[in-house]
């Protein structure tokens, strides 16, 4: 019980402050709004079960715990209403699920295969959303902060990736 305690009250903490970065506007605005950062929330929360849907459930609590932490926020110094922060409520019950089985996996057994879905997605978000861009406007115009932004998730991804490649027995040598 005190393990979901602390990770519901992390998750939400993760939300105000997520919220409060978001308003200060510029590279927090974008780094506030990562996919990846959010997804991450429950993958770690995940870690800390010791079975499957035990994982699932606490992922879809901390997802819905850093939801509600950032309306929270919203609420309190934009007064937006309750019916915006509805479709990201859904979401977490779409992703929190997910993303607590990835962090399960990568403790217990498919460590390798969860940690590559895991840069996937930290890979995928600024080459899918530079992808968008172009669509929308028919070229690629980034400013400094998104290229580095792009950047460093692509880092992010990179240092994952590694980790799945040590995570598997061909790169330790072991058949």
């Amino acid at each position: 019980m005190r393990a979901l305690s602390v990770t519901l009250a992390s998750a939400a903490a993760f939300g105000a402050v997520d919220a409060l970065a978001v308003l200060q506007g510029g590279w927090l605005l974008l780094v506030g709004n990562l996919v990846a950062v959010w997804l991450t929330v429950g993958f770690i929360a995940g870690r800390r079960a010791h079975q499957a849907h035990g994982a699932m459930l606490l992922g879809l609590a901390a997802q819905t715990a850093a939801v509600i932490g950032f309306y929270l926020v919203k609420f309190a110094t934009e007064g937006i209403p309750w019916g915006v922060a509805t479709f990201y409520l859904v979401a977490a019950l779409a992703t929190g699920p997910l993303s607590g089985w990835l962090g399960f996996s990568s403790v217990h057994g498919r460590r390798a295969v969860s940690l590559f879905t895991l840069a996937g997605i930290w890979a995928g978000e600024p080459l899918g959303w530079i992808g968008l861009q172009r669509l929308r406007t028919g070229q690629v115009s980034v400013d400094a902060e998104e290229l580095v932004l792009a950047g460093a998730e692509l880092l992010v991804a990179l240092f994952i990736g590694l980790s799945a490649f040590k995570a598997t027995s061909d790169w330790r040598g072991k058949t």
